[in-house]
């Protein structure tokens, strides 16, 4: 249960970047001159007035952002975990050519994953360009 409960943390952890909404000069509360509209906070209205919602291909083109976003965020981290593993094996081998060949194996998977993952990121951006 502990094992479940630190996946779903470490998950929530990697993805909560992506919902973050950055202040722009107008909303940046270090500003003097910052002013808190409370007309504009009404909760029954927000879900009816909310413009900024994107909807169609926007929405499809947004969530292809957003899913390209989180591959980079989470390819280095599987990336060194599977590095880490090949090293292991490496350095344990001891002499045997079995082990040291199945991390080779891995570290060559592993390099040939990274670059079609960066391809794949280059795709979509390409695509979320060309049809944005």
């Amino acid at each position: 249960m502990k094992k479940i409960f630190l996946l779903l943390t470490s998950l929530l952890f990697l993805v909560s970047p992506l919902f973050v909404v950055q202040a722009t000069e107008a909303t940046d509360i270090t500003k003097p001159d910052f002013r808190i509209n409370l007309q504009n906070m009404n909760p029954v209205q927000a879900s009816q007035a909310n413009s900024s919602t994107p909807t169609g291909k926007s929405a499809a083109l947004f969530l292809l952002d957003k899913f390209a976003g989180l591959l980079l965020v989470i390819l280095p981290i599987i990336a060194g975990i599977s590095f880490i593993i090949a090293g292991y094996y490496y350095v344990l081998s001891g002499g045997d050519s079995e082990k040291a060949s199945q991390a080779k194996t891995i570290i060559k998977w592993n390099i040939i994953a990274i670059i079609i993952a960066l391809f794949s990121y280059a795709l979509v951006k390409m695509v979320s360009t060309v049809l944005g």
